[in-house]
């Protein structure tokens, strides 16, 4: 099935089966801010009138066709810190050749107290 609509196509849709807007905006990924903007564009004329065929897409706003909103990670990757927090020898090494095998920063060694250690 296309999921790729244009707004036009998505408007007419969600106005032939009135899902919830929450939902709909699940069904095509997008926020529910992108459906009520779009929505509001549409009430002022700016977008044409859809010639999609709704009929074809009955059950598109069935709970299968619900994509996860999958948040953007920010922030380092991996286990870097918490590693090199844990495998801090007991023995005294050199500084930058520890930082360099771990790969982080001094500063960032410096706020073991943040990290929790269970």
């Amino acid at each position: 099935m296309n999921t790729n609509f244009s707004w036009a196509d998505r408007l007419a849709l969600i106005a032939h089966y009135n899902p919830p807007l929450s939902h709909a905006a699940q069904v095509f990924n997008v926020s529910l801010a992108e459906i009520k903007t779009a929505l509001r564009v549409q009430n002022d004329g700016s977008i044409v009138e859809s010639k999609i065929d709704v009929e074809q897409y009955a059950n598109i706003f069935d709970p299968i066709n619900i994509k996860p909103i999958v948040h953007k990670r920010r922030g380092r990757r991996g286990s870097k810190i918490m590693d090199a927090i844990i495998n801090v020898p007991t023995t005294p090494v050199e500084l930058d050749g520890y930082l360099a095998q771990h790969g982080i920063k001094e500063s960032i060694l410096r706020q073991y107290t943040r990290v929790k250690l269970s």
